[in-house]
């Protein structure tokens, strides 16, 4: 599905977008994008439960002891991909320029293949270490 898209708009960050958002994406047990605006830390707790379901992953995150009113997005989705480290997955972060994080989660195996490839697809991709230092 996500090549087609990238065939069909032309456009990676565009192709995107609609896999997240549009009409045919993501559905319950089907989840590959984290995506979560920048004011709402609340939504990450349920979609990396997604996104970790559509892996196979029994154990689940959650956001722990922290205050409420101290998560923020760019926590949240480092403190999920230290959570996944161990499980075998790093999280790949997606820019798109919008206020609007987007997050994948990958085999550490095939990890930098998926980082090359959004690359060379035009995509503004950090990794985790890249993308919590931007946000320090």
């Amino acid at each position: 599905m996500m090549l087609a898209s990238f065939d069909t708009y032309g456009n990676s960050s565009e192709a995107l977008e609609e896999i997240a958002l549009g009409k045919a994406g993501q559905k319950t047990g089907q989840w590959l994008v984290i995506q979560c605006d920048w004011k709402a830390p609340e939504e990450l707790e349920w979609q990396v439960a997604e996104v970790s379901a559509s892996f196979g992953i029994a154990e689940r995150w959650s956001w722990g002891l922290c205050d409420e009113r101290a998560r923020t997005v760019p926590g949240g989705l480092s403190e999920a991909a230290n959570w996944a480290a161990p499980l075998g997955f790093e999280m790949l972060h997606i820019d798109l320029g919008s206020d609007t994080y987007f997050a994948v989660l990958i085999k550490k195996a095939e990890v930098e293949r998926a980082y090359q490839t959004a690359l060379s697809a035009g995509l503004k991709v950090l990794r985790t270490p890249e993308f919590k230092q931007s946000h320090a």
